[in-house]
C-alpha cells in the first residue's frame, strides 16, 4: 500500500470517528504505561491535605495527600479492566435473571420477581 492509498482510506473516515480512535489510543498508552508516566505511585502520600493545583502537583492532592493526577493515570488501568473483562467473562446470573415464563397481569409483582430470579 503506498503512502497517498494510505492517505485517500484515511480521507473516508469521519472525523468524529479518527478523534475517538486517537483519545481511545491515548487512554490504552496511558494505562499501559502508567507506572512509568506517573509521578507518584498510586497509594503514596506527597503532599498536604487538600494541596491546590500547582508545578508539584498538576491536579492538587487529595484528603490524604495523595496526588490526584497520578491517581487517575492508574485509575486508566482499572477501567480498562472494567470495560474489558466483563464481555469476555458471561455471568451466570445475567443468564438466570431473564425470565423464562411470563408474569400473569393479575398475579402479585411478588411472583413476578420470583419468577425472574430463579
Amino acid at each position: 500500500m503506498t503512502v497517498a492509498a494510505a492517505l485517500q482510506s484515511v480521507r473516508r473516515v469521519p472525523i468524529a470517528a479518527l478523534i475517538g480512535l486517537v483519545l481511545t489510543a491515548t487512554f490504552l498508552f496511558v494505562a499501559i504505561f502508567a507506572q512509568w508516566i506517573a509521578s507518584y505511585r498510586l497509594g503514596e502520600i506527597v503532599g498536604g491535605v487538600w494541596e491546590p493545583m500547582s508545578d508539584k502537583f498538576w491536579l492538587g492532592t487529595d484528603n490524604l495527600g495523595r496526588d490526584l493526577l497520578s491517581r487517575m493515570i492508574f485509575g486508566a488501568r482499572t477501567t480498562i479492566f472494567i470495560a474489558v473483562l466483563p464481555p469476555r467473562c458471561p455471568s451466570r446470573w445475567a443468564r438466570s435473571s431473564v425470565s423464562r415464563r411470563p408474569c400473569s397481569a393479575v398475579g402479585s409483582t411478588r411472583s413476578c420477581r420470583a419468577s425472574s430470579i430463579s
